[in-house]
């Protein structure tokens, strides 16, 4: 099957929002009328979203870092998917005036 993609973005692609505030409430509601079967979104936008509307972030915990347990029965797709149980390679934090460059 095809896969599609949808790019929904109230701002521009390099973060340049100046002058004006987006209506943050409109920008969801037209992004969830898609009806995607999943959504993408950057590190800088759950941090944001969770200082200003959440109860902050917590503490990351060591099971944070172990893959779940995967049924055997399914496909993999790929011989370079780690075991189960297997640590998660750690991503260094990027930078945010070099993000995305």
């Amino acid at each position: 099957m095809k896969q599609e993609m949808i790019i929904h973005n109230s701002i521009s692609i390099d973060g340049s929002l100046t002058g004006f505030m987006p209506d943050m409430a409109l920008h969801y509601k037209i992004a969830g009328d898609y009806h995607p079967q999943a959504h993408l979104i950057g590190a800088d936008t759950v941090i944001t979203g969770q200082e200003m509307f959440g109860q902050g972030i917590p503490e990351e915990m060591p099971s944070d870092l172990e893959r779940p347990q995967r049924p055997e029965n399914l496909p993999t797709g790929s011989s370079s998917i780690p075991a189960a149980g297997s640590k998660v390679p750690s991503i260094p934090a990027a930078d945010s005036n070099t993000a995305g460059m």
